[in-house]
């Protein structure tokens, strides 16, 4: 092989290379190194604080591994209505650090406890009476009459 086919090789092999790291990146991430891969880290915390800045949302985020203090300036409308004080956090990041700069949202759990619904039921409406608290029937009025109230209880008929 004459000089010229060997920096022909390591040419194309160069180009091939820097081809396959920027457009092949999902296929090789699995199979580097953690330090080379640029893996992040999955930090969950509870929202503590939450303040409203003109072009940005500051959030106070309670970890394991410490307080850490969350800027968004994207998005920031839109995060603000997402969460709340005392709502768990899911945050994608490099590794911990206190101050982070607009975090990927990975998963947000509201503090209040979920309420199962059957199937069929609406939300809204008043809450179904029990059997140890008295009743009140209220029959439909006819056309401009007001029909008097019916209370029932329990054993009573």
């Amino acid at each position: 092989m004459n000089m010229r086919q060997v920096l022909i090789t390591l040419m194309i092999g160069i180009a091939a290379g820097v081809a396959g790291a920027v457009y092949l990146q999902g296929a090789a991430l699995p199979y580097l190194p953690d330090a080379l891969s640029g893996r992040r880290a999955t930090i969950r915390g509870v929202v503590v604080a939450k303040e409203k800045k003109p072009a940005a949302l500051l959030l106070t985020v309670n970890t394991q591994q410490g307080a850490l203090l969350a800027t968004f300036t994207r998005n920031a409308d839109e995060t603000s209505l997402l969460l709340g004080p005392g709502d768990s956090v899911e945050l994608r990041v490099k590794d911990y650090e206190p101050f982070i700069e607009n975090p990927k949202i990975l998963r947000v759990v509201k503090n209040a406890p979920p309420v199962p619904v059957e199937p069929g039921a609406t939300m809204s409406g008043p809450a179904p009476a029990t059997a140890q608290t008295g009743t009140r029937e209220v029959k439909p009025a006819a056309a401009g009459k007001a029909a008097p109230a019916v209370t029932s209880r329990k054993g009573q008929r």
